[in-house]
Order: C-alpha cells, then sequence, then structure tokens
C-alpha cells in the first residue's frame, strides 16, 4: 500500500515552516520511545518485557495494560509484510500457553532491572497477580514505518481470540531548523459486525457467538455486583453510536472510525467493591469527536478511573447522551 502524501506546516506569526518527512532508522528508536510510553500505542499500555526470549523468536516488547490485558509489540523497520504478521500471531499463541508461573516470573524479571516491585507495579495499576492465570486476553500490535498490501489482505482477515490485529505506523518529520514531528497512525482493521443483535428465524432465537460473550460478560459484572450499572452504561453508550469492543472480561468503547482506538473502558470487576469502574480517555475523544478533552471532563467527569454505584451509573449514562449531542451540533 503507497502511503499517502501529507503535507506538515508548523504555523507561526511569520510564514507557515514546512516539516519534510525524513528517512530515518527508527526501529531501535521507536522501541526506546514505546518502551518509556506505552501510551504511543494505546492508552493504558505498560511495557513489561523488551527483546522477550520465546521459542519462535525475540518478541520485541511484551505489554500490560491497567485492565489486565495482554499485549504483544512486534516493531519493524519499514512497511510492515505479511511475515511480521505471522510472527506476531506466533508471539501471542506462546503468550497464551505459558505458564502462569513463567509469566509472572519473566515480567518480575524486566521490573527488577528497573528497580520496580512487583508488588507495587500490581498496585499502581489496581491489579492483581490473577493477571498470569489462563485464559488471557490478547491484543497483537505490529508496528513500522507504513504497511505493505500483502499485510492489509491478511490482517484485513486474521483475527487473534476473536480481535482484529492493530496496525500502528509511526513517521518523522523536520523543519529546517531541525524541530522533529512524530506522526503516528492507527489503522482500523477491524471488519467485525459492528451490532449485536439476537436473530429469529421465525422459529427460535438464534443467538450470535457475539452475543453469547456479551452475556457471558453481563454474567461476570452481575457476579461483581455492578451488573444492572453494567448493562446500563452498555447499553447507553452503544445507543449513541460508540463501538463496544468485547473482551473476556471488558468492554472497550471506541468511535466507529477506529475501532481499535479506546476513548472509554469498563471493566467487570473495580476495586472499590460493586461499584462500577469507567476510564475516560479525553484525549482519544478528541482525535475523533469536534470536543475538547476539557468538554469531555466537564460531561463525564474526571481523565482516567471513575467508580459509580447505580445511581451514578444512571447519571453518567445521561451526561454520555448529552455530549453527543453537543458532538451532533458541532458536527
Amino acid at each position: 500500500m503507497a502511503d499517502a502524501e501529507i503535507g506538515i506546516w508548523k504555523l507561526t506569526d511569520g510564514a507557515p515552516q514546512f516539516f519534510e518527512r525524513k528517512s530515518v532508522q527508527l526501529e531501535k528508536q521507536l522501541e526506546d520511545w514505546l518502551e518509556r510510553d506505552g501510551g504511543l500505542i494505546q492508552a493504558g499500555l505498560c511495557i513489561v518485557g523488551r527483546q522477550v526470549h520465546t521459542p519462535v523468536g525475540i518478541l520485541d516488547l511484551l505489554a500490560v495494560d491497567r485492565w489486565g490485558r495482554w499485549s504483544v509489540i512486534e516493531i519493524k523497520r519499514g512497511s510492515v509484510r505479511r511475515e511480521t504478521l505471522t510472527q506476531a500471531l506466533d508471539y501471542a499463541a506462546y503468550l497464551a500457553d505459558i505458564t502462569p508461573e513463567a509469566l509472572r516470573d519473566a515480567v518480575t524479571a524486566y521490573l527488577q532491572k528497573r528497580h520496580v516491585p512487583l508488588g507495587a507495579f500490581l498496585k499502581e495499576l489496581q491489579l492483581d497477580e490473577t493477571i498470569f492465570n489462563q485464559p488471557r486476553d490478547i491484543q497483537v500490535y505490529v508496528v513500522g514505518t507504513g504497511r505493505d498490501e500483502s499485510f492489509d489482505r491478511l490482517a484485513k482477515y486474521t483475527k487473534f481470540q476473536e480481535n482484529p490485529v492493530n496496525a500502528v505506523t509511526f513517521s518523522v518529520y523536520e523543519n529546517s531548523g531541525g524541530e522533529r514531528l512524530l506522526l503516528r497512525e492507527l489503522t482500523d482493521l477491524d471488519t467485525t459486525p459492528t451490532v449485536v443483535t439476537l436473530e429469529d428465524d421465525g422459529e427460535k432465537p438464534q443467538v450470535t457467538t457475539s452475543l453469547a460473550k456479551l452475556q457471558t460478560v453481563f454474567a461476570q459484572a452481575d457476579h461483581y455486583g455492578c451488573g444492572q450499572a453494567f448493562r446500563l452504561v452498555y447499553e447507553a453508550a452503544t445507543s449513541v453510536g460508540l463501538y463496544a469492543k468485547l473482551y473476556s472480561r471488558s468492554i472497550m468503547f471506541a468511535p466507529m472510525r477506529n475501532r481499535n482506538r479506546m476513548v472509554m473502558y469498563m471493566p467487570v470487576k473495580s476495586n472499590k467493591g460493586s461499584k462500577l469502574r469507567i476510564y475516560i480517555y479525553a484525549q482519544a475523544w478528541a482525535e475523533f469527536y469536534p470536543v475538547t478533552p476539557n468538554e469531555v471532563i466537564k460531561y463525564l467527569g474526571k481523565d482516567g478511573d471513575q467508580f459509580f454505584d447505580l445511581a451514578g451509573a444512571q447519571a453518567f449514562a445521561q451526561q454520555l447522551k448529552k455530549l453527543f449531542e453537543l458532538i451532533s451540533k458541532k458536527g
């Protein structure tokens, strides 16, 4: 796939300053940058392994997010190709099968080199050691400076644990004064149907796989005491047009334009008893909708984690609808 031509200028009081795309060796730099800030790929990602030796090769980066989902990140110099996808899926399969003890040891060793105790790391993310247990929610990210057509053809129909592959490309631009900009493109290769429905063939209801998975997530929310609030917010979010991406123990809400870009996240369990936990990523809202982060915070509350009882969840659902009324007006 040929890269689209992008023109970037810095607006100043004088003439706009042009930034020219630079051909630089990004692979090593990207690995350094992503290790320091996994949020360059997705909000909440924390790197817990680098150059991880596995039976199928060396995994560039291993990450876990604040909701206990694991990620394999494969970085390539230049364009990612179909071989990149195959390698990344191999790493994901290895991560799915590794024993809890081996995974815990690998993460502990990485953290120890950075003088971070495992317990303190888990506490900061509001997680516990059950994240090492199987089964694990695993996301696959392939990162490069472009994408080959062969990759797009294959990735569009390839999933791991029913989750599409996430393609992320970076480019560097530089102006005459030596200033550099890093441009990131998140590509949506998700071809999953956007509506979960109960189909009726005229004889008896037929439950789709996605709906069965949704019911399983609802049942877990019931188990942790937040089921009613969980359903209420899910219904409000999908009614305004957010895409609900299902995981085994959570739902990620994303814009329809890019179903891999989180704007809101809702796990079935919180560390506040039976209260519903919702994570808001205001910056991502501003990337896809005509609102500022401050406007998102005004309607939905603070950036980051929030906790709600049923009455609070009802109020949040109403505010979510009001936010989309604002989006519609700005449209």
